[in-house]
């Protein structure tokens, strides 16, 4: 019986523990719902702002009240803690000693002074603009507890944030040049973070609601997370990324019948060799599925026409052991001779096969043929591929002109490519130029780069632009 008793309490524990962990997982996960925000057009921002970020909080009512006013020393907390939240109140050595605050109605013990201060402290070490909270709120009393307007709102963003990439256009009939913090005010707009009315008004002295607050402070949270990213970064390319382990090489058209036939043959004997490279032999029960004789097929492939010559060559080098030095550098220019008359396919694994070009032919002799092809490719996955090649010779031997050069062609031919690597490729040619040439033309290129993408519409691509946006505002803060 005891032993029992000892088995059935080892279980309760066991399933006290397993109740405990989902208990846990459950309360990690749970977030707050206020009852009067559900069909409020802020709802999404709100719980941003309260359960992602938890700067803004509700109501012990469970309501969060989006339409009360937001007071000042609410919006400098919530700000201080956005900031702290993204681990930017150590990206600058702050001397909060610095940021004098000398209001009438805030004294150094009251617990405000110390939320004032560290704001002020982080917008003063903000090298960006030369504005302070004392510029905005005004000199003599700070009331904290008195409705922030949309004005001291946007202009508190705008401080701590960095300037905006496109050009600011004012639209707005209630803004002009006389407005104070104009430039300011123009450059807040330019990140987004106000928005005008349907009748072209940005009613800049109307109080901030808690929605509208809500709101403001996602669109600086999301402006605040390019400065906390390095975007002057080299990301080397790995050929094989691009090459499956077992590549086709090129395809034929699904018009051709005849060319189909002889790729099916091809794909079958490709796996053959594979799976005697790694079985040692095809087992008597699974002859039907193989091609028994491989290497016989590939080389009567050859004497067929059949299209895909630089994949048949190159299995044919990779399994043909038979192969002395002279036949092997005779199926290799053959294959580069094919891949000139060739340069508006796509050939899967192509540099599987230009690797054993550059083992074979003297050096010098295949990266100038590599280069030349690279010239006149006219397919984007093609010239990627190419550069990749290129690019890791060019490093290997210190070639800063060639590498910013390949660089460059890459960018102006890479529409074809998912933006991921789009924004690869950018950032490893700006961060090049920054290095070689310096920040002044880096920041040019940038510019000219993103001015390009706006033209051409791929600013729906939203990962190329926070990319490309980032890193002209990095070089700008240099």
């Amino acid at each position: 019986m005891e032993g029992g008793s000892s088995v059935n309490m080892k279980k309760s524990r066991v399933l006290i523990l397993i109740l405990a962990v989902i208990l846990s997982v459950q309360f990690t996960f749970a977030i707050t719902i206020y009852k009067d925000t559900e069909n409020h057009w802020s709802n999404d921002y709100i719980r941003w702002a309260t359960n992602e970020v938890k700067i803004l909080s509700g109501f012990e009512d469970g309501t969060f009240r989006p339409n009360n006013v937001m007071t000042r020393i609410e919006y400098v907390t919530a700000l201080n803690d956005l900031i702290d939240n993204q681990g930017l109140m150590n990206i600058f050595d702050l001397e909060t000693d610095e940021a004098t605050i000398a209001y009438k109605d805030i004294s150094a013990d009251d617990w405000q002074y110390d939320e004032i201060q560290q704001l002020e402290s982080y917008i003063l070490n903000n090298k960006n603009n030369s504005i302070s909270i004392k510029d905005i709120l005004g000199e003599e009393d700070f009331q904290p507890e008195k409705a922030i307007n949309r004005y001291e709102a946007l202009l508190l963003s705008t401080a701590i944030s960095l300037p905006p990439v496109d050009e600011i256009v004012n639209t707005f009939t209630d803004l002009d040049m006389n407005t104070p913090n104009y430039t300011y005010i123009l450059e807040g707009i330019g990140n987004g973070f106000l928005k005008g009315y349907s009748d072209n008004t940005i009613r800049l002295e109307k109080e901030l609601t808690r929605a509208e607050a809500a709101t403001l402070l996602m669109r600086v949270g999301k402006e605040l997370e390019q400065v906390n990213i390095s975007y002057l970064t080299y990301a080397k390319f790995e050929p094989q990324a691009f090459a499956r382990n077992l590549p086709q090489f090129q395809k034929p058209s699904e018009e051709d019948s005849n060319q189909l036939e002889l790729h099916d043959r091809f794909i079958k004997a490709i796996a053959s060799l594979q799976y005697i490279e790694f079985v040692g032999h095809i087992p008597y029960s699974e002859r039907h599925l193989y091609d028994e004789k491989p290497l016989v097929t590939l080389w009567q492939l050859k004497n067929e026409s059949y299209l895909n010559l630089i994949g048949n060559n190159y299995y044919i080098i990779k399994h043909d052991k038979s192969l002395d030095n002279e036949e092997i550098l005779g199926l290799v220019n053959e294959g580069i001779t094919h891949l000139f008359q060739h340069t508006t396919v796509e050939i899967e694994g192509l540099n599987k096969f230009l690797s054993i070009a550059m083992e074979v032919l003297p050096l010098d002799e295949a990266i100038n043929r590599i280069e030349g092809y690279f010239e006149k490719v006219g397919n984007d996955h093609m010239k990627l591929s190419t550069g990749i090649l290129l690019i890791d010779y060019y490093h290997a031997n210190e070639d800063h002109e060639k590498l910013i050069n390949i660089y460059r062609a890459m960018v102006n031919n890479s529409e074809g490519l998912t933006e991921e690597l789009q924004a690869n490729i950018i950032q490893n040619y700006i961060y090049l130029i920054y290095e070689v040439v310096g920040k002044d033309e880096a920041l040019k290129e940038s510019q000219n780069i993103y001015d390009r993408l706006v033209n051409e519409n791929a600013s729906n691509k939203m990962h190329l632009d926070f990319v490309m946006k980032g890193l002209i505002k990095e070089l700008m803060q240099l």
